[in-house]
């Protein structure tokens, strides 16, 4: 792992820490890192570092200086700064920029681009072009991508050719609004070069429209490469405007992608995200939202309570400041604290507190590892670890990450909710039901309409949540005991919305969890059930039904009518010590009535 100090690069074993080797570089840091590519890359036979005007590679294992690469001769001045830095099958890319000064908008381009041997150091090509924006430049399948604001008279009239024939069997309003819209047009020519020669294997002037300028933080240009498709968006990184995002001023947020071979539009459209998308592979993931690279269609899933289609959304909770990074099946980002998302269980965002990330992205998948080097100096977060983390993947026969889960949409009519009362987060089971944490986990209320929300209605003796650890606290009879390891105590009814006004009534199996988790509580707890107004069960004990503390214990009613709220009451006998208890519950609809609601 190598890490960039000032003035210095230091190298560290991924797997235990150990500090490697240390070198200077003359005094050369690049200060400026907003709208510029980063100074470090690196492969099998090198590290290699950007500074103000050179390139060195180390030797990986020893620090060795292995070459010097200057901004070449021809196309270098007094101000010339090195700026984007690629390697890719041996050939070290770079781009120079007039200025790297902070705050300078000739910072966010560069006025050419080159390439080297990364073995022998020789000078391969050259390309000058006018402002080639830093972030849409890219690298693969033995070709440089590149989106320059210079392009010809007769490439512009060929786009405009192209735009005007839309124009063809509209007229009034309507074809005045869309000629006022290819007047405004955001065009740029799109370049493909060879990465060997630097020969051009095609040119385009695209329509980038809305990619980016809308509305606060609308970000700058940018470019990604994955299997033979490129993708165009606005890279934004600052994760603060939610209140533009829920206004809709990002609604017209343009993704768009091109075939990389031949420059052809494949699609565009409109995709409301709000900072810098990435690939996963065959999926755009562009925050809160996912598309299909090859065709744009939105991602979708099930909704936990509805089962109706509904797009799939990941949030972040707290401050939420920089990038996403990835794996095959999970995201890594800044979610108040350092946090993740695991795609394959699709239970929400899980945390990992007292830590946080960069501002922009340094959380780094690599080796099987997750290493997050220490990015926070300077910042006033205050956070208790400071330094760099490496996270492994545990191998546990249970999983017992806690997650926070949230979907757009009607929670209403609900098909299947499982609740779990007092439990720190969201949570699947075996056969891939969402068991959602009651109280649901709090959050900045600027981004509520995205969260996944429940109408519930708590009743009790001053009724409070508790949560134990049910890997500590082993409870028997059961496959989900940490359903059982929470609950709420005091509790004498609770009501929830199950269906609309103009939803069809129906038949609902509900199950309620419940379990003794003190060994050495032995006073009396009995109380009646209750559904739906009726009592279904005298004086029920949960230790004398369960045979014994720590012993979980489901009482199961069926063909429950429901025409609109469940009613569910748990109430105290007299002689009663202890206050009735309740862990989780479930609402399973198996049919309608047949009668209106």
């Amino acid at each position: 792992m190598f890490i960039v100090g000032e003035n210095v690069l230091l190298a560290y074993d991924a797997y235990n820490g150990s500090k490697l080797w240390e070198t200077s570089y003359g005094g050369q840091t690049r200060y400026q890192t907003r709208s510029v590519p980063g100074s470090l890359a690196a492969d099998k036979d090198g590290a290699f570092l950007a500074t103000t005007n050179l390139c060195y590679r180390f030797h990986p294992a020893t620090g060795k200086v292995l070459n010097v690469f200057p901004i070449p001769e021809d196309i270098r001045k007094s101000s010339s700064t090195w700026s984007y830095l690629g390697i890719h099958d041996g050939i070290v890319v770079g781009s120079m920029s007039a200025s790297l000064i902070p705050g300078s908008s000739r910072s966010r381009y560069s006025q050419a681009l080159f390439a080297y041997e990364a073995e022998s150091g020789k000078h391969l090509w050259t390309y000058e072009g006018g402002n080639i924006s830093q972030m849409t430049i890219a690298v693969g399948d033995g070709r440089v991508f590149l989106v320059d604001g210079r392009m010809t008279t007769e490439q512009l009239e060929e786009r405009l050719k192209l735009d005007r024939s839309k124009l063809a069997g509209l007229e009034g309003a309507e074809r005045e609004e869309a000629e006022k819209r290819i007047k405004a047009a955001d065009r740029k020519l799109a370049v493909a070069l060879d990465l060997r020669t630097g020969d051009q294997v095609w040119s385009k002037v695209l329509d980038f429209t809305d990619c980016t300028g809308l509305s606060k933080g609308h970000g700058e240009l940018m470019m990604m490469y994955y299997d033979g498709a490129l993708v165009f968006a606005g890279a934004s990184g600052n994760g603060h405007y939610w209140q533009q995002f829920l206004a809709g001023e990002f609604k017209q947020r343009k993704l768009a992608v091109v075939e990389a071979a031949s420059g052809k539009e494949l699609w565009h459209r409109e995709a409301n995200y709000r900072i810098r998308p990435l690939v996963m592979g065959e999926t755009i993931v562009a925050e809160p939202w996912a598309f299909n690279l090859r065709t744009g269609q939105q991602k979708m899933r099930k909704h936990p309570t509805t089962g109706a289609e509904s797009p799939w959304e990941f949030l972040r909770m707290g401050h939420h400041c920089g990038h996403v990074s990835a794996t095959e099946n999970l995201l890594f980002f800044r979610s108040g604290s350092t946090a993740y998302y695991d795609l394959e269980r699709d239970a929400g965002v899980s945390h990992f507190s007292g830590m946080r990330t960069g501002c922009t992205i340094n959380m780094i998948p690599a080796n099987g590892l997750l290493h997050i080097p220490e990015a926070s100096a300077g910042c006033q977060c205050l956070f208790a670890i400071q330094s760099t983390v490496t996270l492994e993947p545990i191998a546990a026969e249970e999983d017992r990450a806690w997650g926070i889960f949230a979907t757009p949409g009607p929670v209403l009519p609900v098909k299947h909710l499982h609740l779990n009362f007092g439990a720190p987060g969201d949570r699947r089971d075996d056969e891939g039901n969402l068991w959602l944490s009651y109280p649901r986990p709090r959050s900045d209320s600027r981004i509520a309409p995205l969260e996944l929300n429940l109408d519930l209605e708590i009743r009790g003796i001053t009724p409070r949540t508790y949560v134990r650890t049910a890997e500590t606290r082993r409870i028997e009879g059961t496959e989900t005991p940490w359903v059982s390891s929470s609950g709420y105590e005091g509790i004498t009814g609770l009501g929830v919305a199950v269906l609309g006004r103009d939803d069809r009534a129906g038949e609902y199996t509900v199950r309620l969890h419940f379990a003794e988790l003190e060994e050495g509580e032995s006073e009396t707890r009995r109380f009646d059930i209750a559904v739906q107004g009726k009592v279904v069960e005298n004086g029920f004990e949960i230790r004398k039904a369960a045979g014994g503390v720590r012993k979980a214990i489901v009482r199961e009613f069926k063909a429950v009518e429901i025409f609109d709220w469940l009613e569910i009451g748990l109430i105290p006998q007299e002689g009663s010590a202890r206050p009735p208890t309740l862990a989780g519950l479930e609402i399973v609809r198996t049919g309608d009535t047949g009668k209106p609601n």
